[in-house]
């Protein structure tokens, strides 16, 4: 990572005002103010020309960077794309891979950018979630993908604790000690990534919770003991047989339109939470 030079001890030595680790808005206006009117040619010797020189010095390791952040994004984590895991080889419907795409690459997320926005700020997380060294150090972490879902998940609970504090507004604030947007936002990423990776994978089957699967065995079988072609059990139903498979039919229907709804639902919160998706 770049280490700039107008914000080094050097810089503030040479400028005379020490520069701010962090501000808001008018603080910084108001520093940057009191340092130029302090010491005019010294705020330009330390924000302009050395700046000025920073950007030469590094020129080439920037050039380098940008090749080296073209192929990362571009071949192993293809930032340009959605990725799914659905089955190679096979037909999928647009609505199909519309909802695994978006799905899937939110795993992902989860798992590779969150849990590695949790563990690179310090040494314990690397140690306590088995950081492999080559995801520590900048020269190697590029060209591999580290996955950890214990520590995408260890940061989404950390972020649902969020609260307004003394840091964000006064305790006459009727926001005070409630959960920030950040908090919220967490609270919604954990709810879809638990739905889509371990309650949907687990949804009974429609043609076995309704029924149908059973009803087709019992007329193989019993086709079967009469000597009977299995293939064309169908051809041959009665009025009772036919009466049951539209009434077990209308069941399995009703249970795809419930499953449906429940996809489009979880799909329209994904979409809705898509500006808080970011490390």
């Amino acid at each position: 990572m770049r280490n700039y030079w107008t914000c080094s001890k050097f810089a503030d030595w040479l400028r005379g005002t020490a520069k701010l680790n962090s501000g808001t808005s008018e603080e910084w206006s108001a520093w940057r103010k009191q340092a130029k009117s302090a010491h005019p040619f010294r705020w330009w010797l330390t924000e302009e020309a050395l700046s000025q020189l920073d950007d030469a010095w590094n020129y080439v390791p920037s050039k380098i960077n940008s090749v080296r952040y073209y192929l990362n994004n571009r071949y192993e984590a293809k930032t340009h794309a959605l990725s799914s895991n659905l089955k190679k080889g096979q037909w999928h419907e647009f609505e199909e891979r519309l909802l695994h795409c978006s799905f899937d690459s939110f795993v992902d997320f989860i798992e590779i950018e969150t849990a590695w926005s949790h563990c690179m700020w310090n040494e314990k997380d690397c140690a306590d979630f088995n950081v492999p060294w080559w995801r520590r150090h900048w020269w190697t972490r590029w060209f591999l993908t580290w996955r950890c879902p214990e520590a995408g998940v260890a940061h989404l609970e950390w972020e649902m604790t969020l609260k307004f504090n003394d840091e964000w507004v006064k305790k006459s604030d009727p926001n005070y000690d409630k959960p920030t947007p950040q908090a919220e936002a967490a609270k919604e990423k954990w709810a879809l990534y638990y739905w889509w990776k371990y309650v949907r994978p687990h949804r009974a089957d429609v043609h076995d919770y309704c029924g149908w699967t059973a009803y087709c065995d019992d007329l193989r079988k019993a086709a079967e003991a009469k000597g009977e072609e299995s293939d064309w059990i169908f051809a041959k139903s009665d009025k009772k047989d036919k009466k049951r498979s539209k009434e077990l039919l209308d069941k399995m229907q009703k249970l795809e339109e419930q499953y449906d709804n429940e996809d489009e639902e979880m799909l329209i919160r994904l979409i809705k939470l898509r500006k808080s998706l970011w490390t």
